[in-house]
């Protein structure tokens, strides 16, 4: 257990913030919106998919590194991370259609 939540912690506290990073702002690149909408979307919801993200994979982290044998670790985070990034582009989706919602109001 003492590695199982060593894994967790370093996960949560190094990779999740640049996961997070990185994904709103690749996202605002492709978008077109330059380096200053990445800058300023990484601004306003780094936060929010930072606390989210990690409600959501800690406790997988605690699954994957605690329960799940090393040779299908890979393959059972790949199959997690999967279905996250399904929840993450609904996400995005709902934050950009409300807005849009307010834009227009």
């Amino acid at each position: 257990i003492p590695e199982t939540l060593l894994l967790t912690g370093i996960s949560s506290a190094i990779y999740t913030p640049l996961y997070c990073a990185t994904f709103l702002g690749l996202l605002s690149l492709v978008e077109g919106k330059g380096i200053s909408g990445a800058t300023q979307r990484i601004n306003a919801d780094f936060r929010e998919l930072i606390v989210h993200s990690t409600k959501i994979w800690a406790p997988i982290n605690m699954i994957l590194f605690g329960l799940v044998a090393l040779e299908l670790r890979t393959l059972a985070c790949m199959g997690f991370h999967y279905v996250f990034l399904v929840g993450l582009a609904l996400w995005d989706t709902a934050a950009t259609a409300a807005t849009a919602a307010t834009a227009e109001k």
